[in-house]
C-alpha cells in the first residue's frame, strides 16, 4: 500500500506529460500540412496560369 500511491502520481504525471506532448507534436504537424497545401495551391495555380 505504501507504494501504491507513488506508482499511481508517477503513471498519472506521465500519462499528462505524453497527451501534453503529443497534442503539441499534432498541432504543428497540422500547421505545416496546411501549409504545404497552400504551396501545392499556388503551384498549381501558376502551372494553370502559365498554359
Amino acid at each position: 500500500m505504501n507504494e501504491l500511491l507513488p506508482v499511481l502520481f508517477t503513471g498519472i504525471v506521465c500519462g499528462l506529460v505524453t497527451w501534453g506532448g503529443v497534442r503539441a507534436e499534432l498541432k504543428y504537424l497540422r500547421r505545416d500540412v496546411d501549409e504545404a497545401h497552400r504551396k501545392i495551391e499556388q503551384l498549381t495555380a501558376t502551372k494553370a496560369c502559365l498554359q
